[in-house]
C-alpha cells in the first residue's frame, strides 16, 4: 500500500504541478489581458472627455441657433418693412422724375415763348422807334404835309438812314412807346 500511496502522492504532485502551471499560465494571460485595462480606461476617459466637449459646443451652437431662430420673425417683419419703404421710395423717385420731365418740357415751352415774345418785343420796339423818328421828323416839318401825320415822309439826308438813328431816338417831351 505504500507503493500505491507513493504512486498516488506522485500523481497528486504531478497534478498539482500541472495545475500550478496551468494556473500560472491563466494568471499570466489574465494579467496580460488586464494590464492594458488602465491604459484602455484612460483612453476611454479621454474619448469621453472629447465627446463631452463636443457635446457642450454643439449645445452652445444649438442655443445660439434657437436664439437666432427666435429673431427670424422680427427680422422678416423688418425686411418686409424695408422692402415696402424701398418700393415707396422708388415710386416717389419715379414721380419726381416724371415731374422733372414735365417741368423740363414746360420750361422748354416757356423758353420758346419767351424767345418769341422777345422777338415780338424787339419788332415792336423797332416800330416804336421808327414811329418816334417819323414823329420827330414830322414835328420838324410842322405842317409841311398839311397836318397829315400819316403821309409818307421824305428823308432829306440819304447818308443817315432811319435805322441807324433808331438806337438813339430824338429828344421829345414824352415817348410814345415804352
Amino acid at each position: 500500500m505504500e507503493e500505491q500511496n507513493d504512486y498516488l502522492d506522485s500523481q497528486i504532485k504531478e497534478r498539482e504541478e500541472t495545475m500550478q502551471l496551468e494556473i500560472q499560465s491563466q494568471v499570466q494571460e489574465q494579467v496580460q489581458r488586464y494590464s492594458t485595462i488602465n491604459a484602455e480606461l484612460q483612453s476611454l476617459r479621454d474619448v469621453i472627455d472629447m465627446r463631452n466637449a463636443e457635446i457642450k459646443k454643439l449645445n452652445t451652437k444649438i442655443k445660439d441657433f434657437e436664439i437666432k431662430a427666435a429673431e427670424i420673425p422680427a427680422l422678416e417683419k423688418d425686411l418686409r418693412s424695408y422692402k415696402d419703404h424701398n418700393e415707396q421710395l422708388r415710386a416717389t423717385i419715379e414721380m419726381k422724375a416724371e415731374s422733372e420731365r414735365a417741368l423740363n418740357l414746360t420750361q422748354e415751352t416757356l423758353y420758346q415763348n419767351i424767345k418769341e415774345k422777345e422777338a415780338d418785343n424787339k419788332s415792336i420796339v423797332l416800330k416804336c422807334e421808327e414811329l418816334q423818328f417819323r414823329l420827330s421828323l414830322l414835328e420838324e416839318k410842322q405842317g409841311g404835309s398839311n397836318g397829315n401825320i400819316f403821309a409818307p415822309v421824305s428823308y432829306s439826308t440819304p447818308a443817315s438812314s432811319p435805322r441807324r438813328q433808331f438806337s438813339a431816338p430824338p429828344p421829345s417831351s414824352e415817348p410814345l412807346c415804352s
